[in-house]
């Protein structure tokens, strides 16, 4: 099996702040940030020179297990002849492979404001708002040219067994499910699935400190 991997990624972030430093007794710091990523990655899985043989060991093991022996020659010949496509030496072939292609754009802004108001030299009085907006829209794609793993097997084993091939014969083929390991997926966005989640969150913190002493100060929050 070969496996390659492409990854590019693009991040930027910006904080601004303004603080104020009044004479008087209130004063307050106010400020905005910025969050942009991007993300793009894609992944390729590919069949190598030696797995029809392994594939072969598989399902003589698999197909053992329910008391139909055969081999991937055999599942190549009872396939074709049921789908009426010659499907021979093209199972787990070489270079077969599939693709995934994942995008995601993440965008997060945020401003926040915190106050201070000296009602009295002992006592502050403190109150802050924060606001984030937070978007994520992704993409998903996942295509496959594996042969086998594009085959609808259960709907394969009911047509042998409506022709009136034993039963055994369709329990065998489901059997071999597992061996489907490069199918391909729905694509996302689609009608059931946006690939887009958003998200608004307020918080907020209210604070009073009196200093009783230079040494002593006490806070309720």
């Amino acid at each position: 099996t070969e496996y390659s991997q492409r990854q590019r990624i693009r991040t930027l972030t910006q904080e601004l702040r303004v603080s104020t430093d009044f004479q008087g007794p209130f004063n307050f710091l106010a400020g905005a940030y910025i969050f942009n990523e991007r993300i793009r990655q894609s992944n390729v899985m590919a069949w190598g020179t030696q797995m029809r043989p392994y594939a072969d060991g598989l399902i003589q093991g698999l197909s053992s297990q329910l008391g139909v022996p055969t081999s991937l020659a055999e599942v190549e010949g009872a396939i074709s002849a049921l789908s009426g496509t010659d499907l021979t030496g093209q199972f787990f072939g070489e270079g077969q492979a599939q693709l995934q292609r994942y995008g995601l754009q993440n965008d997060s802004y945020s401003g926040f404001i915190q106050a201070n108001f000296k009602a009295t030299n002992r006592l502050t009085i403190t109150g802050g708002l924060n606001v984030t907006r937070d978007t994520k829209h992704y993409r998903v794609q996942i295509s496959s040219t594996d042969v086998f793993s594009s085959l609808d097997l259960p709907a394969i084993a009911n047509g042998a067994i409506n022709a009136g091939f034993p039963e055994d014969v369709g329990l065998g083929l489901v059997a071999l499910a597992p061996l489907q390991l490069l199918p391909s997926t729905p694509e996302v966005p689609n009608a059931v699935e946006n690939g887009r989640t958003a998200n608004t969150h307020l918080t907020w913190t209210a604070r009073a400190a009196y200093q009783f002493t230079s040494a002593l100060t006490g806070y309720v929050n």
